[in-house]
């Protein structure tokens, strides 16, 4: 870039008779026309790299997701669920498998109650 503005300078000076300010005026455009496409250039290469970061990361995501969807076939009685195969599975098997649900067990309200009644429900009336 520095040789073709001396390389222009030189020529204009001997060759052809142009003014001064035409000079100076070339010699800070052609360097600032190339610092806007080299800048360009920069903010084009960021954004794709941040754009491919940002993909590769969405990706990664939704191979982590896992979510079950659609109707389940599930026992009225004993709540096992029949499998694509048609097995019968307990519910925790069933959602453990291609997910990464870990389950805890305890016993709701309603289950304690009927199946450790209090004393008070025990006495005859």
């Amino acid at each position: 870039m520095l040789a073709n503005l001396v390389l222009f300078d030189v020529v204009v000076v001997f060759l052809a008779p142009v003014s001064p300010e035409l000079v100076v005026m070339y010699n800070f455009f052609l360097p600032g026309i190339i610092l806007v496409f080299v800048y360009s250039g920069y903010l084009v290469e960021r954004t794709s790299r941040e754009s491919f970061a940002s993909s590769a990361q969405l990706r990664s995501s939704l191979n982590e997701v896992k979510r079950l969807s659609g109707m389940i076939p599930i026992c009225a009685s004993c709540k096992k669920i029949r499998d694509d195969e048609g097995y019968w599975k307990q519910v925790e098997q069933y959602i453990r498998e291609p997910s990464d649900a870990e389950f805890t067990h305890g016993l709701c309200p309603d289950c304690v109650e009927s199946l450790y009644p209090s004393d008070d429900d025990l006495t005859p009336a």
